[in-house]
């Protein structure tokens, strides 16, 4: 009977439902209820769902709206839960239309609902007409697609099965660039209004949104925002841009809480911590360097000055800009947003002379300013010092040197450093040249204790320079003075190993012991070689031997244990007494360089004999040729060193330094 063929389609749906095991109707159990009839059949329904998209995990109500395509009214409807049976729950029907009665029943453990006219000649859906029925049902929590099936049935009898699909959404909405956030946040000092951004996708574009700015660790602490919907705010192009009041002037930290909503009742929050930060004190800064107790002194030759010093605040990566001001010429830049220790170049060109106060003025990114001051930490002398007076310059007989004396110069601003001496062997017109040294202005007089040539005169200049490099370059009788030289004592430096040396100057004591006084500890030996005898003389300190003397025109090998160096007092040439002259033999000679010049050739000083060339000198470990050709080491003879020479016939050395 008709019943029966209901259950059967009923339970032969099912098993379609069964077989397909998904949450959506297959195409093949849609196909298997739309159309289905029986005889006589005079009317096709066409079912729909308002709305059709429902939130998940929520209980909605939904009007099922059933339009009759045909000629006989529908008198009977029936809707069934999609399979699996169990994702929907609480299924039931709300008040139904005028004339119609609903219940609800389970066939094979699907829950329908069927609403039913009481009268069929009265209440119905005639042909070409719709008619509203509404269900409440909580929805599954996960989204998806699901397949309801509806049954009319006509007042002829005849039935008509549809689908109509009811979309769950369980997609929250996106939300994304949230600013401020902890990598770019907002700095503050007092309450202020602040504008929060963030992007999400159009589902809840046109749904109210939930902006909370709470206090870090303190959620209950919500200062404001709450409940700001579409009209509090701005959107552009997926945008949003809320402004919001913060109602506190408590340095704290805050974070931004960002709750979207889409039309179904999806949810999103997304939270960016530190994203507001509330700071309302100051940096601290301190000047390190120049500072009044220890200034800095522009030299004449520069323009900058290097302001150090070291800056703080409680807030990290809050610190932002630094202006510094020398004497009133600023120089400013952007600090690194941590605590650090800077050095700052500032051009002061423009300053006048005189004292200056340094002033870094400091601040953080919530616009909290602080300041250190030194007082007098910059000075700018462009002003010489005065010139020294009373310059004397004397020769010492006994030292053999050159001694001189003057009166301190004096400087009203940095003060005087230090003095300058120069040497040349011209008259004092213009400033010489040759720096020989540099005195400390404690000290009024300096010694020059150079080798310089025998009997010529040398003019010194002294000059003050203040600590910012002024020099007084002037020259008058003052500070230039003249003595002559005349040559007293000779230093000779002698390396660890073997040395072949000679002595310029004719010793005042020939004795070897008084010539090598300086060195007797770190001597081993020294050795003589007499060429006309064809014998060497040896000594060693402390113990004596066959060499007793040392003298000009003769060389020497000294062999060292250690380095040492030796000064010994003497002439040129020995007043009341003839010039030496040296004789040599046919062979190998070794022979001295009696001479304080520089520039003496091996055939200027051996002029009238015959040898062969080269000099073999001895220096660092290694021979040195003297002579004037392209294989030889040296052109020029070197003062102080002793030399093989060969002679080929017996003559006489007659040194004298005018050839």
């Amino acid at each position: 009977s008709f019943k029966f063929l209901e259950v059967m389609q009923i339970m032969k749906y099912r098993v379609v439902l069964l077989i397909a095991a998904v949450i959506t109707f297959s195409a093949t159990a849609i196909a298997t209820m739309s159309g289905s009839s029986v005889e006589p059949m005079s009317h096709s329904s066409d079912s729909t769902f308002n709305p059709s998209t429902v939130g998940a995990d929520m209980t909605v109500n939904i009007a099922l709206n059933v339009s009759n395509n045909g000629n006989d009214s529908i008198t009977e409807v029936k809707l069934y839960e999609p399979y699996p049976y169990d994702d929907f729950d609480n299924l039931s029907y709300l008040t139904p239309p005028d004339g119609w009665t609903a219940s609800k029943a389970v066939v094979g453990g699907q829950e329908y609902i069927k609403w039913e006219s009481t009268n069929k000649s009265q209440y119905n859906i005639s042909a070409g007409e719709s008619l509203q029925f509404s269900f409440s049902v909580k929805t599954p929590a996960s989204g998806g697609t699901y397949t309801w099936s509806v049954r009319t049935y006509d007042n002829s009898g005849g039935y008509f099965d549809d689908t109509v699909d009811l979309e769950v959404d369980a997609t929250p909405p996106q939300i994304g660039n949230i600013t401020p956030n902890k990598s770019a946040p907002v700095y503050t000092k007092y309450c202020e209004e602040i504008w929060v951004n963030f992007t999400t996708d159009s589902s809840a574009e046109n749904n109210p949104y939930n902006i909370t700015i709470y206090r870090d660790g303190d959620i209950a602490n919500i200062t404001s925002g709450t409940n700001i919907t579409e009209d509090a705010a701005a959107y552009t192009d997926g945008r949003w841009s809320f402004l919001i009041h913060i109602d506190t002037n408590e340095s704290c930290n805050y974070t931004v809480r960002v709750t979207v909503e889409d039309e179904y009742g999806n949810r999103n929050t997304s939270e960016e911590t530190d994203a507001v930060i509330i700071d309302n004190e100051a940096p601290s800064v301190d000047i390190t360097s120049p500072t009044e107790s220890s200034p800095y002194i522009l030299p004449v030759t520069e323009n900058n000055v290097s302001v150090s010093f070291n800056v703080s605040d409680n807030k990290p990566f809050a610190l932002q800009f630094y202006n510094i001001s020398v004497g009133g010429v600023w120089c400013n830049g952007t600090l690194p947003s941590q605590n650090t220790s800077m050095n700052v170049s500032c051009d002061i060109s423009s300053l006048s002379e005189g004292w200056h106060d340094i002033t870094v003025y400091v601040s953080d990114k919530s616009g909290n300013e602080a300041s250190d001051t030194e007082a007098d930490a910059v000075l700018v002398d462009k002003t010489a010092p005065s010139q020294v007076t009373d310059l004397t310059v004397e020769y010492n007989e006994t030292s053999g040197c050159i001694d001189l004396s003057w009166s301190a110069a004096n400087d009203a601003l940095s003060g005087v450093a230090y003095y300058r001496i120069y040497r040349n062997d011209t008259i004092c017109s213009n400033l010489p040249g040759d720096l020989v040294a540099v005195v400390d202005a404690s000290n009024t007089s300096w010694t020059d204790e150079a080798l310089l040539e025998d009997r010529h005169t040398y003019y010194y200049v002294v000059t003050a320079i203040d600590s910012a490099g002024n020099e007084n370059t002037s020259i008058t009788g003052e500070n230039c003075g003249s003595a002559t030289y005349t040559a007293k004592y000779y230093s000779i430096s002698l390396t660890k190993g073997w040395n072949l040396i000679s002595l310029p100057l004719i010793p005042e004591n020939e004795s070897i012991d008084s010539v090598l006084a300086d060195c007797m500890d770190e001597i081993d030996s020294v050795h003589a070689y007499d060429a006309r005898n064809g014998t060497w003389l040896t000594w060693r300190p402390y113990f004596g031997g066959t060499l007793t003397t040392m003298t000009t025109g003769k060389g020497y090998w000294i062999f060292m244990d250690d380095a040492c160096t030796f000064r010994y007092r003497g002439n040129y040439l020995n007043p009341g007494a003839l010039p030496p002259s040296y004789e040599v033999v046919e062979g190998w000679n070794l022979i001295g360089f009696h001479s304080l010049r520089t520039n003496v050739t091996p055939a200027q000083y051996l002029e009238g004999v015959r040898y062969t060339e080269p000099l073999y000198g001895y220096e660092d470990g290694r021979w040195i040729l003297y002579c004037n050709g392209l294989y030889c080491d040296r052109n020029f003879m070197d003062i102080g060193k002793g030399y093989w020479v060969y002679v080929t016939q017996p003559g006489t050395i007659v040194p004298h330094e005018e050839r």
